[in-house]
């Protein structure tokens, strides 16, 4: 999480001090205007895709992939110890022979590591659990 914030934080200082580099070069030197240069570095940036940022977005999302990945995993060989404890000698073994061994988790990579584990459509179940949820 520690990354995540960062990576925001980053994001918020870089586009806070465009805006208020646009401002200062507009104000053309006159002092007055300063107020607007200290406003334009206090207030929240906004929505959009500064192109100054451009790359700390592009990291935002590779950062949150991994994450998400991580957390596939770990749910992946929780399911894999509860499903199999004490029917197989070496869990590891087993988690190592059905999951993929280089993929970013999509749907159809998740659903062939709990395919290996005799759980289907996991995917499909959680879409269709989702819309009844949003749907009300």
């Amino acid at each position: 999480m520690k990354d995540i914030d960062q990576l925001l934080n980053a994001h918020t200082a870089i586009t806070k001090f465009k805006k208020a580099e646009q401002v200062a070069n507009n104000a053309g030197g006159d002092l007055r205007q300063i107020a607007n240069v200290v406003n334009a570095l206090v207030t929240n940036p906004g929505k959009g895709k500064p192109v100054e940022v451009d790359a700390i977005n592009r990291a935002a999302f590779v950062l949150l992939t991994a994450h998400f990945k991580v957390f596939v995993d770990d749910l992946h060989k929780e399911t894999a110890k509860y499903h199999f404890s004490g029917q197989v000698s070496d869990i590891d073994e087993i988690i190592k022979l059905i999951k993929p061994r280089i993929a970013n988790p999509h749907v159809d990579i998740i659903e062939k590591m709990f395919s290996g584990l005799g759980i289907y459509e996991i995917m499909a179940k959680y879409c269709l659990a989702k819309n009844v949820l949003t749907s009300r």
